[in-house]
């Protein structure tokens, strides 16, 4: 497991009591001189467990728009209670929407590390087609300005990881820097492995006595480049990516970018 050593620059992390991988994508240079926009994205872990202080952080941030990247049976057993009771905006998948669900995903992890290490790589280079519909909403709002937006999933690795990953990318971040914040993930390892024994749904993992489906919880550059090399030996580029799957054009790239880039 890979954990980065050099210091974080202390914007980017949320103190958020109910989660514990919450980080604003600001910061990050994209060449020609300009910047990624702080307080304008972030990408988070599951939020059901928000306080009322983390709530009144989030208002206080100007969040307008949650997108819950999460198959529609994990929202169901696990929703976002309190974003009822504020004027933040919600999207997320179709309650029947079994994409993405980790229970399917242990079910192939409970041979061998190894083996799990080959599962989530390959995992990994379905993730952007699999999670499409979801990340079409999250870089279409993104680009009509609906800032700040905040998405996540289960444990804000995978999916999140790969959504940030496309998005910096498509924004001009050196491909460093963007296994650098998919890495920052590796700093939340246990508090991600216990959120995931916890969950009722993962039984199978806390029956594992050799707790071969560790490698589910790293975030391993071996995963996040078998994603990029998916993206570009199906479609090309990121960029045909978010055109063709995404219907994401030209002009909506060039708003996106005008948006988040300062």
């Amino acid at each position: 497991m890979s954990v980065l050593s050099h210091p974080v620059d202390p914007r980017r992390d949320l103190a958020i009591e109910g989660a514990y991988n919450v980080r604003d994508l600001g910061g990050y240079q994209a060449g020609h001189g300009r910047t990624v926009k702080w307080r304008h994205v972030y990408r988070s872990d599951a939020l059901g467990a928000a306080t009322a202080n983390d709530v009144e952080l989030l208002l206080a941030r100007g969040i307008r728009l949650v997108c819950d990247l999460r198959s529609g049976l994990e929202r169901t057993a696990a929703p976002n209670p309190w974003i009822a009771t504020t004027s933040i905006e919600s999207w997320g998948q179709p309650p029947t929407e079994p994409v993405g669900d980790s229970r399917q995903l242990l079910s192939n992890c409970l041979v061998s590390a190894e083996a799990t290490r080959t599962v989530m790589t390959e995992s990994y280079r379905v993730i952007p087609f699999d999670q499409a519909r979801a990340y079409s909403q999250v870089f279409r709002r993104l680009a009509a300005r609906e800032t700040p937006l905040l998405f996540h999933c289960f444990a804000g690795k995978d999916r999140s990881g790969v959504a940030a990953a496309l998005l910096l990318d498509v924004l001009g971040v050196p491909r460093e820097a963007i296994v650098a914040d998919y890495l920052l993930s590796n700093r939340v390892h246990e508090r991600i492995r216990s959120a995931f024994l916890a969950d009722p749904r993962h039984v199978a993992a806390v029956n594992d006595l050799n707790e071969s489906w560790l490698p589910l919880m790293e975030a391993d550059p071996v995963y996040l480049e078998a994603m990029f090399d998916a993206v570009e030996l199906r479609r090309g580029s990121v960029e045909a990516y978010f055109r063709k799957d995404l219907g994401i054009g030209a002009e909506a790239l060039s708003m996106l970018r005008e948006h988040l880039l300062e």
